[in-house]
């Protein structure tokens, strides 16, 4: 269950053109200490963003939101990015779920309601059974985060931790008699 959310700021949103120069500072020097690449500069921003803005929702393709958390500055723009959170089919009815927000919002719980923002899309709206979501070992934040989300431990190797939710996970924390019923 996420943790209170004052005013249920956090949302999600499509990411739109004018969103390379946010890209670039949630991927920067404190966030990606955990990956396996170097913060990006504006040209990789805009090439991530040009990819992520071509892929469109729907079986076996890339599914990226914007993660927010307020209103825009200006009346009918859009409400800044503080993260992304994407699903990519791996098979028809599995996933991998990844997340990553600018270090200036880590610690507010954003994480953990945009994953629960993005559970039932994944579970109810796209039919998956099954999530994979991996994380650095030592990234303990992203742990804590993916366990509040209902994931469990999967595998864990010297540098990388596995871990996975599914489908009848889901359910049983949605609806609780789902797991007294046949099938």
């Amino acid at each position: 269950m996420p943790p209170p959310d004052p005013g249920g700021r956090t949302a999600l949103r499509p990411l739109a053109t004018t969103d390379a120069a946010a890209i670039r500072r949630i991927y920067g020097p404190g966030a990606v200490r955990h990956l396996p690449r170097p913060p990006m500069d504006a040209r990789q921003a805009d090439a991530w963003l040009a990819r992520h803005l071509r892929e469109r929702p729907g079986p076996w393709r890339l599914t990226t939101w914007g993660i927010t958390a307020g209103p825009a500055a200006v009346p009918h723009e859009k409400p800044p990015l503080i993260g992304v959170i994407r699903l990519v089919r791996r098979a028809r009815y599995a996933a991998e779920i990844a997340f990553i927000l600018h270090e200036d919002v880590w610690g507010r719980g954003h994480a953990t309601r945009a994953l629960a923002l993005v559970l039932p899309r994944a579970f109810d709206d796209l039919d998956l059974i099954i999530l994979r979501a991996r994380h650095h070992r030592d990234n303990t934040a992203a742990r804590r985060v993916l366990t509040r989300a209902g994931f469990v431990l999967r595998e864990a190797t010297e540098d990388q931790v596995t871990c996975l939710h599914t489908r009848g996970a889901w359910q049983a924390a949605t609806d609780p008699w789902s797991t007294l019923l046949p099938g």
